[in-house]
């Protein structure tokens, strides 16, 4: 990041979420980064946040949504914010896969069931995201 800073160039900014102890991890690991960087925790959302992060992007895309559907959505991730990523990119495909201009409660059923589905065959919610990556790439290896 001091390099970055002398060249001129953008900042650099980590962003790291993860399983319950990772904060004395790394407070025990000294890493300077840590050491020196700015936490800002990240909670739960509300019903209001999670529909307003789940809309707001289909607006931008010029894609509308039924009610029920980004309240289906909401309820799903249950305020967090890595389930409200994972449900939405799921209900996303469901509508491109469909053709429809606008999100319907039906297509959120079916990216729910889809993403219940994957978390099933993969077990715990850390194996779901890590499951794409090439072995290679995974943590530990």
């Amino acid at each position: 990041m001091q390099c970055n800073a002398r060249a001129g160039l953008d900042p650099v900014g980590i962003v790291l979420g993860g399983t319950p102890g990772l904060v004395d991890t790394l407070d025990a690991s000294n890493a300077t980064f840590w050491i020196r960087g700015l936490r800002l925790p990240v909670s739960l959302l509300s019903n209001d946040e999670a529909h307003s992060v789940l809309a707001h992007p289909l607006a931008q895309a010029g894609v509308t949504a039924e009610e029920s559907a980004l309240a289906a959505l909401a309820q799903a991730a249950a305020g967090y914010p890595f389930f409200l990523q994972l449900y939405g990119e799921a209900a996303w495909n469901a509508l491109r896969q469909s053709d429809a201009g606008a999100l319907s409660t039906e297509q959120v059923e079916v990216a729910i069931k889809a993403v219940e589905s994957r978390r099933k065959k993969t077990g715990p919610w850390h194996s779901y995201v890590m499951s794409p990556l090439p072995s290679a790439m995974r943590a530990g290896r």
